[in-house]
């Protein structure tokens, strides 16, 4: 189990923690080799989805297990408040279906894609959310997100835990390294199990 903080993407086996969802999105794109997930901090634009998307198919496709069959794409934020989708007029839950379907182009999966909208479901910002793999799906956990629930450590796996950041040119995005210390551990107490609902 990894956990992916703001803009960092990774790969486990198993599962995948995204801690203090406020504005981000904790999007999880599972296959037959495990789960990629990148914690998509900013990035609510249709301008940034071309960029954000073609870096986490990058590191999907340079993944050692990256060449596993894609089975579901899952997004849980707050897609109708915190996320701030509601731009040029458009319905946020478009824009969130959008998002999604940008990533899920940018890793070559025409499948079902599923969300889970934060808002209004007693969940008050910043949240956990936590995703553990079974078989082609996912179970969905969410809890209020607080830091004293959480260890931090050395990334130990550096080749499936990175971040994303903006080019040294300002235009675009690519992969680094993470911070030296990373979020290692997280309590389970208190997780709520939640039931996406299907977006394509």
């Amino acid at each position: 189990m990894i956990y992916l903080s703001e803009n960092e993407i990774g790969f486990d086996a198993q599962g995948l923690g995204f801690p203090s969802i406020r504005g981000c999105h904790a999007i999880v794109y599972v296959t037959s080799n495990g789960l990629f997930g990148l914690h998509n901090y900013g990035g609510d634009l249709a301008r940034d989805w071309p960029e954000r998307s073609a870096v986490f198919g990058q590191f999907v496709s340079g993944h050692a297990q990256g060449t596993g069959a894609g089975k579901t794409l899952y997004g849980v934020c707050y897609a109708t408040t915190q996320r701030a989708y509601t731009v040029n007029g458009i319905a946020p839950k478009q824009n969130w279906k959008g998002e999604l379907a940008a990533f899920a182009a940018a890793v070559g999966f025409n499948g079902p894609i599923y969300g889970y909208d934060l808002a209004g479901r007693g969940f008050q910002p910043p949240a956990y959310v936590h995703y553990t793999s079974v078989g082609s799906t996912c179970v969905i956990q969410v809890k209020p997100w607080n830091k004293a629930d959480s260890g931090e450590g050395a990334n130990n796996t550096p080749q499936d835990y990175q971040m994303i950041a903006r080019n040294k040119n300002g235009v675009g995005y690519e992969l680094k390294a993470t911070k030296q210390q990373v979020v290692t551990s997280m309590s389970t107490a208190g997780l709520t199990t939640v039931y996406p609902e299907k977006l394509r």
